[in-house]
């Protein structure tokens, strides 16, 4: 492997180097958490470095070399990059401080995202509010507004009664005319 390529993993290798089933990093496949994944002529899927670290994931888990039996499970954060282990530096930072950095980052940048959605879904709730708010007042405002009743007609000026005159009242009716008919309350009876 040259020094400019990262390693790629069967889904089945990845599980194995970060510590999660098989199935949970289909799950993430499926949800485009790997954007660089590739799937060869066969249909396996291969993963990147890139795409485990930027899903959160650490490369910190142990891992077994089929290859000899004698080999000691080692970390593979412990494991220098041949190009890193000749030029390895005392004050330069190793390969596990460099992957822990990057899975901080990344959950920075997740937490950040979230963040950002509360906001924006905090923003959109207050201007809901607000326009509700508005119509509550505007309502308010038609039912106060309302015209006054009108004033109450003055009251009529009680004339003097007249004085009692000699005349003679009105004759009584005619008795001979038969009784009187009493009109129905009822529009359609009268």
């Amino acid at each position: 492997m040259s020094a400019l390529t990262r390693p790629r993993w069967t889904l089945t290798e990845a599980a194995q180097r970060v510590g999660v089933s098989r199935s949970t990093l289909r799950r993430r496949l499926a949800a485009n958490a790997f954007p660089n994944a590739v799937q060869d002529a066969s249909g396996a899927w291969t993963l990147g470095v890139e795409d485990l670290l930027g899903a959160g994931f650490t490369l910190a888990r142990p891992v077994v070399e089929p290859t000899n039996q004698s080999t000691p499970v080692t970390p593979l954060m412990n494991q220098a990059h041949p190009a890193v282990s000749q030029a390895h530096e005392p004050g330069s930072p190793d390969l596990a401080e460099v992957a822990r950095l990057k899975a901080e980052l990344a959950a920075e940048r997740a937490r950040t995202e979230v963040e950002r959605a509360h906001r924006l879904a905090a923003e959109q709730l207050a201007t809901d509010r607000a326009h509700h708010i508005d119509d509550l007042r505007s309502a308010l405002r038609m039912l106060t507004a309302t015209p006054a009743a009108p004033p109450a007609p003055p009251a009529p000026a009680t004339a003097p009664t007249p004085a009692p005159t000699t005349e003679t009242a009105a004759p009584p009716p005619d008795a001979t005319a038969g009784p009187r008919r009493r009109r129905s309350l009822l529009p359609w009876r009268r």
